[in-house]
């Protein structure tokens, strides 16, 4: 589960927060004595949410009391009452200070005005509408004062939609983003919660401040007990909703019963609770609501105990001081890949710009990717020695026979690949029978980058076991004929690790093409990768489409922004950025895109009379590529386990919306979501080894490559029971690479019934250099 005070906007600024030595101590508030967790209690009545029985927290809540009784039942934050025009006086800002407030603190806001929205924020009387608009910027102003975190808004479910509240809700959410405060719209798992939440959330222009407080208790509970079916669409119906910056999950104490050992339980079956395990991981906390269930001999809040309360979410307890124990896997564990949630990055151009150092020692860390290429060189060199493709030379001592294989490393960078390369000879002739023939290795390491060259130089000179083997040439490989390592000496194997998050997008089809059209390649030659297939899925995700209407006004466009050129909105919803989704969801199944092997096919390039490659630099437009892909209904069911879009699929979360009956609601498409499936060496005989960002099969660790984001200039409506279809292209000219894309949407009977622009038409707004 993700942080629930990380208050970071995903341009990766903070909200500014004072010392401690300039706050008081807070005596009143003991630290936890239970491990806390991402999960809050609320002491004062939840209910499920209706006109008749609103968000309503009683105005003699004290602070100080609840988030001491929540600390001492193991739960990291409570939700109490803001303070309102008619509440002049309170104890609890004297009594705790301001760690407290920032730290354990969610705000409910509250009043009679608030009760009933329709009849004061929609009323006809002017007077009327500014009392109420004023009464909830009052009690927002003061939560911004006290540093407390996130506020809990009521929403009218029933009723028409209320227009004017949710103008002032985004109004709020967009001042809310300069003060540090998150606003928590509460809404039920229902498809008109979803229906007001995609709505609310449309009009405040995806600003990440404004986020859902889903209630999944009742709607998984009656699902559950109903059928499978209906678990299925509220897991459906759930998984649309995570892509609505879904921030805390609620579940309330009367979804727990009292067990024979006298502690709290969910009555819901298993299914149910694995349902609000995937809505948690993905929000930013959970809260359990109440105080009618209490376990025997237990005076805490509520009586849910946190760690009980966890174990609904699929959380493990955390020895952390504050609140948000549970961290993201990512970067080999821990909290690394936080900073990169919902952050947009432009994609490296490492053909026609030289990496950094540091750059390079972060990609260095992937502890699953070099591993995989060492077992893909490996099955290469275990099926050349039993096919007798290498030559053999003999050895000074005693004139025994070895085989000699030449590895060429394509882009060395800083020598991963040539350690992977050397692993895997080594992991080979440990394995060999006594009888084999030994390899000896002639490693080249080809590397356009000066200032990498460097190092590799260094890694020759000091590198134990490099000496004598591995060899630098330090020049384009698409012009490496000439060089004296590698003229007239072509390679057994070529390595290279130039996918990029789409699979294409760095370039590795121009480089390789250009590799071999360099006599770097013979007849026998094999290539790590064989192959690479690109994936593409629709994904709904308003926080991803605001963050690349924003990039118009980042300093990456001097001449857009309120002021400037009109072209800034275009050209930054018809970039492709590299992303780590997280507000988003995936709703529908990945689909294959474009597809390529290594070294190309004999027919596209003759061999020449001594075995070699013929230089080529290919037919025009040789790597160019068109797919349309149709995503059709009753998928966005199916596709809850592919969650945010990144990472392994969840099978299970997958098999219970696949008994969904059918869509019970649309969707809202804002981009697509690009990865890649890569094929390192398919043996003779056995598995094939590769490395894949698709959720389907996903390697599970690896964190090298994040989706590649498509955004679109505008969201796309798709009706229940209809389907989306995309067009994409990858095209090129003399000096640069571009795709373009567009997409539409079609009802239940076929009918086109929206469409887009084709998006970066003759790569207008983002071409990839050569």
């Amino acid at each position: 589960m993700a942080e629930l005070l990380d208050l970071s906007a995903s341009s990766g600024t903070s909200a500014q927060q004072p010392s401690p030595s300039s706050v008081p101590a807070a005596p009143a508030v003991p630290p936890p004595t239970a491990p806390v967790l991402n999960c809050g209690v609320l002491t004062f009545p939840f209910p499920s949410v209706s006109p008749s029985d609103p968000l309503r927290p009683p105005s003699d809540m004290d602070a100080t009391s609840a988030l001491s009784a929540a600390r001492a039942d193991g739960f990291g934050f409570a939700v109490t009452s803001l303070s309102t025009p008619s509440d002049p006086v309170r104890r609890d800002v004297t009594d705790m200070g301001g760690p407290g407030w920032t730290d354990g603190i969610v705000g409910a806001a509250r009043g009679p005005r608030l009760h009933d929205v329709h009849a004061h924020f929609e009323a006809d009387d002017p007077v009327v509408r500014r009392a109420a608009e004023h009464d909830l910027a009052y009690q927002l102003d003061w939560a911004a004062h006290m540093g407390i975190p996130a506020v809990l808004l009521p929403f009218p479910c029933t009723g028409p939609y209320p227009h004017t509240y949710a103008r002032c809700l985004a109004g709020h959410a967009l001042a809310a983003s300069a003060r540090g405060l998150q606003l928590w719209v509460r809404l039920p798992l229902t498809a008109a919660g979803y229906d007001r939440a995609r709505r609310l959330v449309d009009a405040a222009d995806g600003v990440a401040a404004l986020g859902i407080a889903l209630d999944v208790g009742p709607a998984v509970a009656d699902g559950a007990a109903s059928s499978p079916g209906g678990l299925g669409a509220a897991v459906a119906l759930l998984h649309l909703f995570l892509g609505q910056n879904v921030r805390a999950c609620c579940v309330g104490t009367v979804d727990y019963a009292t067990n024979r050992r006298g502690y709290p339980a969910l009555r819901r079956p298993a299914a149910g609770a694995a349902v609000c395990g995937a809505a948690a991981d993905r929000a930013a906390g959970a809260a359990v609501a109440g105080g009618a269930v209490r376990a025997r001999g237990h005076g805490g809040a509520g009586g849910v105990r946190a760690d009980r309360a966890a174990a609904v979410f699929g959380v493990p307890a955390s020895s952390a001081g504050t609140a948000g124990g549970g961290g993201r896997a990512g970067f080999g564990g821990g909290d690394e890949e936080t900073p990169y949630l919902d952050y947009l990055q432009s994609p490296l151009q490492p053909l026609a710009d030289d990496l950094e150092f540091g750059t390079y020692e972060v990609f260095e860390r992937d502890p699953v990717k070099y591993d995989r290429y060492r077992d893909g060189i490996a099955s290469a060199l275990r099926d050349g020695t039993a096919g007798d493709v290498y030559g053999k030379v003999k050895t000074e001592e005693g004139g025994q026979e070895k085989v000699e294989v030449a590895i060429y490393v394509l882009g060395a960078g800083r020598g991963p690949l040539v350690r992977a390369a050397l692993a895997a000879v080594a992991l080979v002739n440990a394995a060999a029978p006594p009888t084999s023939l030994t390899i000896v290795p002639r490693v080249v390491a080809l590397e356009k980058n000066p200032s990498a060259v460097i190092f590799l130089n260094s890694l020759v000179a000091f590198e134990p076991g490099w000496a004598g083997t591995v060899s630098v040439a330090a020049c384009d490989m698409r012009v490496a004929s000439s060089h004296p390592v590698v003229a007239g000496r072509p390679a057994d194997i070529i390595v290279s690790e130039l996918l990029g998050s789409f699979g294409d997008n760095e370039l590795s089809p121009e480089c390789l093409d250009g590799a071999q059209a360099a006599g770097l390649t013979k007849t026998s030659t094999v290539s790590v990768p064989q192959s690479y297939v690109s994936y593409l899925a629709p994904v709904s995700s308003p926080r991803l489409w605001a963050e690349a209407r924003s990039q118009a006004y980042s300093a990456g466009c001097p001449r857009a922004g309120p002021g400037g050129a009109p072209g800034g909105i275009q050209r930054a919803t018809e970039t492709p950025y590299v992303v780590r989704p997280h507000a988003s969801a995936q709703t529908h199944a990945e689909r294959r895109c474009f597809e390529y092997s290594h070294p190309c096919p004999e027919d596209a390039a003759p061999p020449g009379p001594d075995g070699t490659a013929a230089c080529f630099p290919g037919p025009p437009g040789r790597n160019d590529r068109y797919a349309r892909l149709r995503f059709g209904p009753g998928e966005a069911a199916r596709a809850a386990g592919r969650g945010c879009g990144y990472g392994l699929a969840d099978a299970r979360l997958g098999a219970v919306a696949a008994d969904a009956d059918a869509e019970a609601v649309g969707t809202t498409i804002h981009g697509f979501l690009g990865t890649f499936d890569c094929v390192l060496h398919e043996p003779v005989r056995g598995d094939a080894v590769r490395i894949s960002t698709c959720p389907r099969n996903f390697s599970v660790g690896m964190f090298s490559w994040f989706p590649l984001y498509f955004p679109l200039s505008g969201p796309l409506r798709v009706p229940p029971g209809g389907s989306v279809v995309a067009s994409v292209w990858r095209r090129s000219d003399d000096d640069s690479v571009w795709y373009e894309w567009t997409a539409e949407a079609e009802g239940p009977d076929g009918e086109t019934v929206a469409t887009t622009t084709v998006h970066n038409v003759e790569g207008r707004s983002y071409k990839i250099r050569l």
